[in-house]
């Protein structure tokens, strides 16, 4: 019976543990991990929970391009709190290949601050100037 309760009360620990931090409120997300030159892939911003006056500052995507952005957002209320969700998509590609690295979302909250992870994704491929260069020969060839 030791035994039963040692691994009951490791049990409680771990999961006390593990739920007393929760979720993070901000989170970011890449749908790829590796892209040629000219793939769009698409990087996700999510926050969930509780605010007052929440200020997202977004990353910058240096040397990749944005094509378009969508944002979703929706409430509830529970006990008075207001919950907000939130998700913000952009379509993005690089023009050279490379090792690319979004920085952190950061949300600022009543004196706190959140961040989400870094995306790292890998581009491999032509440069994107190399590729344009036979589209003429492509688009005047004969169908087979």
């Amino acid at each position: 019976m030791p035994n039963f309760t040692k691994t009951l009360l490791a049990l409680l620990f771990i999961f006390s543990f593990g739920f007393s931090f929760g979720p993070k409120p901000i989170d970011a997300l890449a749908d790829k991990k590796a892209a040629e030159t000219g793939e769009i892939f698409i990087y996700t911003i999510k926050i969930e929970g509780y605010f007052n006056n929440p200020v997202l500052s977004i990353p910058e995507f240096k040397n990749l391009s944005v094509v378009s952005s969508l944002q979703s957002k929706s409430y509830s209320f529970y006990k008075g709190k207001q919950k907000t969700l939130m998700t913000l998509n952009f379509e993005i590609f690089a023009e050279k290949p490379g090792v690319y690295r979004i920085g952190p979302a950061t949300l600022e909250n009543e004196n706190k601050t959140y961040k989400s992870r870094i995306i790292t994704i890998k581009i491999t491929g032509k440069p994107l100037k190399d590729k344009m260069k036979i589209q003429p020969y492509i688009e005047n060839s004969t169908p087979l």
